[in-house]
């Protein structure tokens, strides 16, 4: 993706070049990895933890695979100056896993959790040079997690709601392009670990 944001037209190129480096507005989509769902909260491994707690005292179940959706996300950031820039992301993750007995393979249990999550973020931009940007940013917001499960054994359900704050740390992100961009990202928290996406760059017409 960041090769084909390379070899776009070069006709704009002036127009582009000095938008990327003047107040303007941009449009982000975000593809993330997730290591685990408390990452979503900024507390990861605690959850992962827990149940293998809990399996050391019931040797006689096990965990299925855990199944889920990237983290994705939709943000929009305003370039306030030319190294720094404030935002909002909306970011959305779906897990799903079943629990089974030793014994005979039967299903014992299965817990599905959705989270949304949305995070106002600080860019700062502390490399430039020519359509590439390195950059590192931080967020702080709100996230929602809805956790369905279902027990086989005495056939109920429930439904658990549960709110908290969300912690998005990116300590290095890189930008390739003007007026469409490509990104990469290493962070941690409400928009993933690993995270791609591609971007779009308007000028502030107020400008």
């Amino acid at each position: 993706m960041l090769a084909a944001v390379m070899l776009l037209p070069l006709s704009a190129r002036a127009q582009q070049e000095s938008l990327v480096n003047t107040s303007h507005h941009e449009l982000r989509l975000t593809v993330g990895a997730l290591i685990d769902g408390d990452s979503f909260f900024g507390i990861a491994g605690w959850n992962g933890f827990y149940n293998s707690c809990l399996n050391a005292f019931h040797p006689e179940t096990y965990d299925g695979n855990l199944y889920g959706t990237p983290v994705l996300s939709l943000s929009y950031h305003y370039q306030v100056k030319r190294w720094f820039s404030l935002g909002v992301a909306a970011s959305f993750h779906t897990e799903y896993q079943r629990s089974y007995y030793f014994i005979n393979d039967a299903p014992i249990y299965k817990d599905r959790s959705t989270y949304f999550a949305i995070t106002p973020i600080a860019r700062f931009d502390w490399f430039r040079w020519d359509f590439i940007k390195l950059y590192s940013s931080i967020g702080l917001g709100f996230g929602l997690n809805v956790d369905k499960g279902h027990s086989y054994d005495s056939n109920q359900s429930y439904k658990e709601k549960e709110i908290g704050m969300t912690l998005d740390i990116v300590p290095m992100g890189i930008t390739m392009g003007r007026k469409v961009y490509g990104f990469a990202e290493v962070g941690v928290g409400s928009l993933g670990f690993l995270r791609a996406g591609i971007g779009y760059r308007f000028a502030d017409k107020k400008k």
